[in-house]
């Protein structure tokens, strides 16, 4: 058997790697036809972008250059509250004023402010929950986290609770579920 020579070994790679560049620009030369600006448009309308011209408000479409316009438009718009004047007649009467004294058959919804910082294990957010009087018992709050897999995936941040609230919508809110 002969040895190889270092000559032929990298005489090969090279014309290895010409014939695949030649190959490749063959073959991506006529597969993929450009798109017109209007085609990109189109499908970026598609996934759900906007043109920037479309989001930019103009300040000054709304500006009064005019004195004359603007001292007539606040001669005609009073300003509620200020250099109004006040009306001193007395009201009309009427005969059948029905008042509502019905009680409203619903109770006020009392919302409970609830404060996650960073950090904050799933023992510390449970105790605040309790101090608040969202839930019984922090055990079995915290018991329901590890049962539903969430307990290292509370969210951080202030959450609005409603009292009353069961356990487990608590969690998938504190979680981000609901």
């Amino acid at each position: 058997m002969k040895s190889f020579h270092i000559k032929s070994i990298l005489m090969g790679i090279g014309i290895g790697i010409i014939l695949t560049a030649l190959i490749g620009i063959i073959y991506s030369a006529g597969m993929s036809p450009q798109m017109s600006k209007q085609e990109i448009m189109e499908k970026a309308k598609q996934y759900g972008m906007v043109l920037s011209s479309d989001t930019i408000i103009r300040a000054d479409d709304d500006f009064i250059d005019d004195k004359e316009d603007s001292t007539a438009l606040m001669e005609k718009e009073p300003i509620p509250g200020y250099n109004n004047s006040v009306n001193t007649s007395k009201p009309k009467e009427t005969e059948n004023l029905k008042v509502n004294t019905a009680k409203p058959t619903e109770e006020p919804v009392q919302e409970v402010r609830i404060k996650i910082n960073y950090g904050d294990t799933s023992l510390m957010v449970a105790e605040k929950l309790y101090e608040q009087g969202l839930i019984e018992r922090v055990d079995s709050f915290e018991n329901l986290l590890k049962e539903m897999n969430r307990e290292r995936f509370i969210q951080i941040g202030e959450f609005v609770i409603v009292k009353g609230t069961d356990e487990t919508t608590i969690a998938k809110i504190i979680c981000g579920l609901h």
